[in-house]
């Protein structure tokens, strides 16, 4: 009997509205009911989001830094690209960056820490036919060692990305530094 009684008194304060609220369904305002003064005034709409094509990329703004050029004569072995890169030869097979190009690379090094944005390393080691993998792991090696030369001149090594391409078409025995901003 107590739990009919418990039961009855739990349905009944639910059914009835609680105090203060209206006996209405819940809905849209109506327009004749006034807001409350005291709200705080709408936010701003968020911008509009980019449209992305299907051959869409990642736009560089109009304003960008332009390519970063070398401030010294380039030792033997280096020569600037086109695009405002730098371009190292290696020795066939060499897996370390020659020392004697360290220091002009810890300086570019220095200059692109100066900037903001990523800086890209693109690897290249031709192979035979049949040695792809090879190739691969060898401009893998030749990334990294670029990569740790850049480091010690004072880049992050948060802002460098390595792009080992193995064996290329038109392989040849190269590292390329790209500075933000540079054509790929």
């Amino acid at each position: 009997m107590r739990r009919r009684q418990a039961l009855a008194v739990i349905i009944t304060a639910c059914a009835t509205p609680a105090l203060g609220q209206p006996d209405t369904p819940p809905g849209p305002l109506a327009e004749a009911d006034p807001l409350p003064e005291n709200l705080p005034a709408p936010a701003e709409a968020p911008p509009t989001p980019a449209m992305l094509g299907a051959g869409a990329g990642p736009a560089h703004p109009s304003g960008a830094a332009a390519p970063i050029a070398s401030p010294f004569a380039l030792p033997l072995g280096m020569q600037n690209l086109t695009n405002g890169g730098w371009r190292v030869q290696l020795a066939r097979d060499a897996r370390d960056i020659p020392a004697g190009l360290q220091p002009s690379l810890q300086e570019i090094a220095r200059g692109l820490a100066a900037t903001s944005g990523r800086v890209t390393i693109i690897a290249q080691a031709p192979a035979p036919a049949l040695e792809a993998s090879f190739a691969r792991r060898l401009s893998l090696e030749r990334g990294l060692a670029m990569k740790a030369i850049l480091v010690a001149g004072g880049l992050a090594a948060t802002r460098i990305d390595i792009r080992p391409m193995g064996r290329q078409a038109n392989g040849a025995d190269v590292v390329d530094i790209l500075p933000p901003g540079a054509a790929r």
